[in-house]
């Protein structure tokens, strides 16, 4: 056991000095949740399964997210991607937009239900 010691230290040592640099993204947290949250319910809306349709429309949805948050597309896609290398990071992002999404259905249940037909 002694003799494993200081080839622990060094392989923890190693381990610990290969971190990758810190994640700089170009859009803040709240807007790539925001995002997240429109391409979920953007796909959910639509029950996108066909793959080559669903990347026709992420054209269209952030040529929409440009308009109106001002951020070029090429910014959210960049940054989504730089996300994949970051799983941790983008876990916790999209756990807050799955959050979102439950707090938005909980307000849409807690609603007057809507009656077609009946006045």
């Amino acid at each position: 056991m002694n003799k494993l010691f200081p080839f622990l230290c060094i392989g923890l040592f190693m381990a610990c000095s290969s971190e990758k640099p810190p994640l700089k993204l170009r859009l803040t947290h709240d807007q790539i949740v925001h995002a997240i949250v429109d391409m979920y319910s953007m796909n959910a809306a639509l029950n996108l399964n066909d793959i080559v349709y669903r990347d026709s429309i992420s054209n269209e949805y952030y040529s929409q997210f440009e308009k109106i948050n001002g951020v070029p597309s090429e910014v959210i896609r960049s940054d989504l991607e730089l996300l994949l290398q970051y799983p941790d990071t983008l876990v916790k992002l999209e756990n807050r937009a799955l959050d979102t999404l439950r707090v938005l259905l909980e307000k849409s249940h807690s609603t007057t239900p809507l009656v077609i037909g009946k006045n």
